[in-house]
């Protein structure tokens, strides 16, 4: 594997996260600037390593310029493209077009996940193409709504605030993520899925082809005192 992420603190965590769980040989490791548009020094880089494939972290801009400059050179018929959840979202499919198509991933939520409060999360924006930060967001939202009379409440007896904190704890809603809790460090504990770029009906879209981990949290739970 060559490893490719900008030079600033998220991109080492997004690197030495890989590492954490891969146990293959790792080729190279390269580091990129926050404002950088052309990639064809990398790109050369990436090809006299020969790798079987290529784990990038370049969220937004950086992951749109890379991925059509990576198809461009002709380098997706000859290595896989593994990309992290951040660097694979429906708004960057839909401005690399079929650039994207055959390049994987992985996310803790797919779109097309088989829950019943996916299905329904989906379905009511039928009109918009759900990012994984509207699947977080609206998870919040449920979530919260499930204690929101006891937080009310909570205003006006001040041992309320000991029992809303327990019950928010306890995650009791359905997650359009499916499997999820809350660790001691009130971190999420979910399973992450495997994902690839597909045309479908005249469509490009990111679809589940496997799950990778299962009751996944925060590698340093063990580390924080709550």
């Amino acid at each position: 594997m060559v490893l490719l992420a900008p030079n600033y603190p998220a991109g080492k965590d997004a690197i030495n996260g890989f590492k954490r769980f891969y146990h293959g040989t790792i080729a190279d490791e390269i580091y990129t600037s926050l404002d950088q548009t052309d990639f064809s020094a990398e790109l050369a880089r990436v090809r006299a390593d020969q790798p079987d494939a290529v784990f990038e972290f370049l969220p937004g801009g950086l992951g749109i310029n890379f991925l059509k400059q990576f198809s461009q050179a002709g380098l997706k018929s000859k290595m896989k493209l593994v990309l992290s959840a951040a660097s694979l979202e429906s708004r960057i499919v839909s401005a690399t077009g079929d650039d994207t198509i055959g390049v994987y991933g992985t996310a803790h939520w797919v779109q097309d996940l088989p829950y019943p409060a996916n299905k329904k999360f989906v379905c009511r924006l039928h009109c918009q193409i759900p990012s994984r930060s509207d699947a977080v967001r609206g998870d919040g939202l449920r979530h919260r709504a499930r204690d929101r009379q006891r937080i009310a409440r909570g205003r006006r007896r001040p041992d309320e605030g000991r029992c809303v904190r327990a019950a928010l704890k306890k995650a009791n809603f359905a997650s359009v993520r499916g499997n999820f809790r809350f660790g001691s460090d009130q971190e999420p504990i979910e399973d992450w899925y495997s994902t690839q770029v597909v045309k479908r009906g005249g469509k490009n879209e990111i679809v589940t082809i496997g799950k990778v981990a299962r009751d996944l949290g925060n590698a340093y739970t063990s580390l924080c005192p709550l």
